[in-house]
């Protein structure tokens, strides 16, 4: 049956229903016992339940609110004379991530550093120097084929930076000043190719010195920030008469 209008509408809304008025929805279906109680709740989600007793023995069921008609859930153990339907818990709280790597800080080795699965931890951190090979620049030139510039090829195991230098070291008044003197240099990118570079030394630090001994310096860094370098020596003197 119904008091009022169904789900609580107006008077005269739909559903009918005025209020205080009392109508039929239909049978329930089932002959329920004269003495039984009829527990009734119906749940937040709009589900009506009661616990009947028919033939002697206690039964849950939905009811249909529309036409009154009850569905068997099963048997209950006991008499029920009230029922309460209580809301469903809310849903636990998603895991937590607090490095936002995608790995679940439950399942995660590092879960302040972001990494990827399975572990969540970063990968190690690369500690190896790279390799390099340098080929071409002979041990000995003319003053002449110096000052058109010394070519080397460096070739790396892995990509790297290159810092290169031409240095001399003073013999003579005519190679600037004591101590190392850098006469040319260049700086490369970042790469895992084979590169040819050429140094051409700086005309006004090697003046007309005919003698002299340069180094080829090659300082190669990896991404990691790793080095190695590498140093080749070359003698500049006069051809052989």
């Amino acid at each position: 049956m119904t008091i009022g209008g169904v789900n609580g509408s107006a008077p005269g809304g739909p559903g009918g229903g005025t209020v205080g008025a009392v109508g039929g929805n239909g049978a329930l279906g089932v002959a329920v016992d004269n003495s039984s109680d009829a527990a009734f709740d119906i749940s937040a989600g709009g589900a009506a339940y009661a616990a009947l007793r028919t033939a002697t023995v206690p039964n849950l069921y939905t009811i249909n609110l529309g036409t009154g008609a009850v569905t068997l859930i099963g048997r209950l153990q006991v008499d029920l004379r009230s029922l309460t339907i209580l809301a469903p818990p809310p849903p636990p709280p998603p895991p937590g991530d607090a490095d936002a790597d995608g790995v679940n800080d439950a399942a995660d080795a590092c879960p302040t550093l972001a990494g990827p699965a399975p572990s969540g931890c970063p990968p190690p951190a690369d500690v190896t120097d790279p390799a390099i090979t340098v080929t071409g620049p002979p041990g000995r030139l003319s003053p002449k084929r110096f000052r058109r510039g010394v070519v080397a090829r460096i070739t790396p195991n892995e990509p790297v930076s290159l810092e290169l230098a031409l240095l001399g070291r003073a013999r003579t008044a005519r190679i600037a000043r004591a101590g190392d003197v850098v006469l040319a240099e260049r700086n490369l990118t970042l790469s895992a190719a084979s590169r040819r570079v050429r140094l051409k030394p700086s005309r006004r630090l090697v003046a007309r010195a005919k003698r002299f001994t340069v180094r080829l310096r090659v300082i190669a860094t990896d991404a990691g920030g790793n080095r190695v370098r590498v140093t080749r020596t070359i003698r500049v003197r006069p051809p052989a008469r």
